[in-house]
């Protein structure tokens, strides 16, 4: 918005917002109010801006709009400028409330900014719900609604979805998207990029040092996912220690990992589940049975019993 318009928004729309209303005008004056909103947002006028929030909000309760579209937009639009206003004066409590409406948002008339911040804070409570791979997805559409409004926030929604995507295991790099690249040379998006391929490697050391660093101390999102990260190297650790044996025991890889045996167990039965390798924790005798090649070669061995049987079904 160039200075002239921002000067007549700021001077003449809040002038004739009254008149408007007078005159029961109320989708124009709920289209003039949004300008005002992006006005006052741009400027840090936070006072203001949650003024002119809360006359909307007053507004569109108490009046008819017979367009239940364009209803259904201005309810978005302002949803999405409480978040920006809750971000920007650190009331991130007050976001959560928000999050049932913010779903049921039609990002279809809204303008890719304000899609973007709409997509963005679900996917940031999604992925504090531990429900990764929808979290990742709309990260990614708030990366390209933020790309279509040539938002510096399509950089931040993008590191977003790469963390999240660590998290979820998802295999693809995100940083390999085409639309992406325009971001290759920058800095911080560098450390995340080498986040990512310290995952791949197994890199823990590495990985350890950037989700230890300032990137994610200083962010309040990334610092919520901290803990989660961290697992990922507790889960490393046990893989690799338990490659080498058939079994062990849990007091012997409990003083090694330096985790305690309660919360060892749960990160092996956590990996179990998720299928990293094949194995049974005997409670009675405490040591873990690692099972992985027996049931390789149990599979490969019913195969093949399997496929001489068929060659004398008749």
């Amino acid at each position: 918005m160039n200075s002239n318009n921002s000067h007549l928004i700021s001077t003449v729309l809040p002038n004739l917002l009254d008149k408007l209303k007078y005159m029961n005008q109320i989708g124009i004056y709920c289209g003039a109010s949004m300008k005002l909103c992006k006005d006052y947002y741009q400027k840090g006028n936070y006072n203001k801006l949650e003024e002119i929030i809360n006359n909307i909000q007053t507004v569109l309760d108490n009046s008819q709009i017979q367009d239940e579209d364009r209803k259904k937009a201005f309810l978005s639009e302002l949803l999405a400028y409480r978040v920006l206003l809750y971000n920007s004066t650190n009331r991130q409590e007050q976001i959560k409330p928000l999050y049932r409406q913010l779903l049921k948002s039609n990002l279809d008339l809204l303008e890719p900014y304000i899609s973007g911040v709409i997509n963005l804070t679900i996917g940031q409570q999604k992925a504090l719900e531990r429900q990764y791979e929808q979290s990742r997805k709309k990260f990614m559409e708030a990366f390209y609604s933020f790309l279509d409004a040539c938002s510096p926030e399509a950089k931040q929604a993008l590191i977003y979805a790469s963390v999240v995507s660590i998290l979820e295991n998802f295999k693809m790099n995100l940083f390999d998207d085409m639309k992406s690249k325009v971001y290759e040379q920058d800095q911080n998006v560098k450390v995340f990029q080498d986040l990512r391929i310290s995952y791949e490697q197994q890199n823990v050391q590495n990985f350890s040092n950037i989700i230890n660093s300032e990137y994610f101390q200083n962010d309040i999102f990334l610092a919520l996912l901290k803990p989660y990260m961290q697992q990922i190297i507790v889960e490393v650790k046990i893989l690799r220690y338990i490659k080498c044996y058939s079994t062990i025991k849990l007091d012997y890889l409990s003083k090694q990992l330096l985790i305690e045996i309660p919360v060892l167990k749960k990160y092996i039965q956590g990996l179990i589940t998720k299928k990293q390798f094949n194995g049974l924790i005997d409670e009675i005798e405490g040591y873990l049975e690692i099972r992985r090649e027996v049931a390789e070669t149990q599979t490969k061995a019913l195969k093949i019993i399997v496929d001489q049987i068929k060659i004398f079904d008749y």
